[in-house]
C-alpha cells in the first residue's frame, strides 16, 4: 500500500495525487482517495477506535490474538516510519490503485496486478510517466 502511495506522489496528478503534492500525506489526506483520512491527521471515530482496540489487543498478553496483533501493529509502525520499503515488499512501478478484495476495478485504465492481505492491487495499462519526463516514444 505504501508503494501504492509513493508512486501516485511520484506521478503526480495523473493517479490522484493532488496538484503541487510533495509528501505521502498530501497524497493520503485527499478525501476523495482514502476515506477517514480526508481530514488527516484527525481521524473520524471508527478509524481511531479500530487503531486503539488493535493497540489495545496486542498488548493483551491474555488474549490469544495478541501475538497476531502485536506483528500487525510492529509491521504498520515499521511501514510507515521506514526510509522505503525494502526491494521484497516492493511492487511493480505501475501499480498506482488499491481496492478491497473482489470490489470493482478503480476504472478503465487499471487492471488487477495481484491481490494481497485482502485487497487488490491494480496496475495502469498507460504507463505513469514522471512529471517533467517525456512520454514513452516521444
Amino acid at each position: 500500500m505504501r508503494q501504492v502511495i509513493e508512486n501516485r506522489l511520484r506521478f503526480g496528478h495523473q493517479y490522484g495525487a493532488p496538484r503541487g503534492a510533495k509528501s505521502e500525506i498530501d497524497v493520503i489526506s485527499v478525501g476523495s482517495q482514502f476515506a477517514g483520512f480526508g481530514d488527516y491527521p484527525k481521524l473520524p471515530p471508527h478509524i481511531a477506535k479500530n487503531i486503539a482496540e488493535s493497540v489495545g489487543i496486542a498488548n493483551a498478553p491474555h488474549d490469544r490474538r495478541s501475538k497476531d496483533y502485536i506483528t500487525f501493529v510492529d509491521n504498520a509502525i515499521l511501514a510507515a516510519t521506514e526510509a522505503s520499503p525494502p526491494p521484497e515488499a516492493r511492487i511493480p512501478a505501475n501499480v498506482v490503485a488499491w481496492k478491497t478484495r473482489d470490489s470493482s476495478s478503480p476504472g478503465a485504465n487499471y487492471v488487477l496486478a495481484g491481490s494481497a492481505q485482502g485487497n487488490d492491487f491494480y496496475a495502469a495499462l498507460k504507463p505513469p510517466v514522471a512529471p517533467g519526463s517525456a512520454a514513452p516514444g516521444h
